[in-house]
């Protein structure tokens, strides 16, 4: 094959996979602050913090893609059981649907970042990269980080990169599995 010829090829090529990846993961981000919006507030006894996500109808977020983290350290959260999908489906997958809410049920300072992670997928198998809200402990002011943000980050390396997108991965695919198996009153 002529070098021309490969070189139309890949201009034709090119455009095709850019768009596939866009529609594969979803939007820009701010069709995803469309879809799911999320708040946060400190809780009643002042402790720790109260986050919710009002999601779009015919979107979900998977229960275990939600992590608040505090210097890299995990925080302990509680959290309301999500929507099991369909058994056959292994291990049994939660999601939440229309709203989820998480406490933060530990001390926490007055002062600093924590970041929250999660992802919204939606019943046709699509799921969002992973979205990471930065949270101002003094003011509350929620920051989305970008991926230059991200990958600049002490705690990021290389590894968690490699590891986050093999678990997108393989959450497209069990959204794949979820959109089949959903029962039919969530549809």
């Amino acid at each position: 094959m002529s070098h021309s010829r490969k070189l139309r090829n890949l201009l034709v090529i090119l455009p095709i996979a850019a768009l596939a990846t866009t529609s594969a993961f979803g939007a820009t981000p701010d069709d995803l602050d469309q879809r799911v919006k999320f708040s946060v507030e400190r809780d009643d006894e002042s402790i720790g913090l109260e986050l919710t996500w009002i999601i779009a109808p015919k979107s979900f977020l998977y229960r275990d893609t939600i992590k608040v983290t505090i210097d890299g350290r995990p925080l302990r959260m509680v959290s309301a059981p999500g929507l099991r999908v369909h058994p056959s489906i292994s291990p049994t997958k939660e999601i939440y649907r229309g709203i989820a809410m998480a406490n933060i049920i530990e001390d926490i300072p007055e002062k600093g970042e924590i970041r929250v992670t999660y992802q919204r997928c939606e019943q046709n198998a699509t799921c969002d990269p992973p979205v990471t809200q930065s949270i101002d402990l003094e003011t509350l002011s929620i920051h989305r980080l970008d991926e230059r943000e991200l990958s600049s980050a002490t705690d990021v390396s290389n590894a968690r990169q490699s590891r986050t997108l093999f678990l997108n991965l393989m959450h497209v695919c069990d959204a794949a599995l979820v959109a089949q198996h959903i029962t039919p009153e969530l549809k």
